[in-house]
């Protein structure tokens, strides 16, 4: 089985601070939301506690703050298919290539680590084409 993993770097800042997301985050706030990693640290606590499971899936990820750097930091082996041309500064459309390019690598199913927002981008490109996991 190939499983696509995509992160958003910034999901979960927004909500603390009745931000309403961070689509709009201000590129100065932009760091200390990578920072806070939430969904980052989600992401890791599940791959490492999935860790045996995953030992016969093939992870297809992008490359730094949308997914390599969390499954480097679980420990779990990885191929990037896809990176930003600003690779430390992500968007909606950056998630959106990131899972345009795991489907064209053959992932059978999407795990994301993200928000309502992050949900509905992946949402508009994957349609019902293979399962989500939030």
């Amino acid at each position: 089985m190939r499983v696509g993993v995509v992160l958003n770097p910034v999901a979960g800042y927004g909500g603390t601070r009745a931000m309403h997301g961070t689509d709009d985050l201000p590129p100065e706030q932009f760091d200390a939301a990578v920072s806070a990693g939430r969904a980052r640290h989600r992401l890791v606590r599940m791959l490492r506690r999935a860790d045996a499971e995953l030992e016969t899936a093939v992870l297809l990820t992008a490359d730094g703050l949308l997914g390599s750097d969390a499954l480097a930091e679980a420990g779990v082996a990885f191929d990037v298919v896809w990176a930003a041309a600003t690779p430390y500064r992500t968007t909606p459309a950056d998630t959106q290539a990131a899972v345009r390019a795991l489907l064209a690598a053959g992932a059978d199913c999407l795990v994301f680590a993200g928000g309502d927002g992050t949900a509905t981008d992946i949402a508009e490109v994957v349609g019902e084409s293979v399962p989500v996991i939030g």
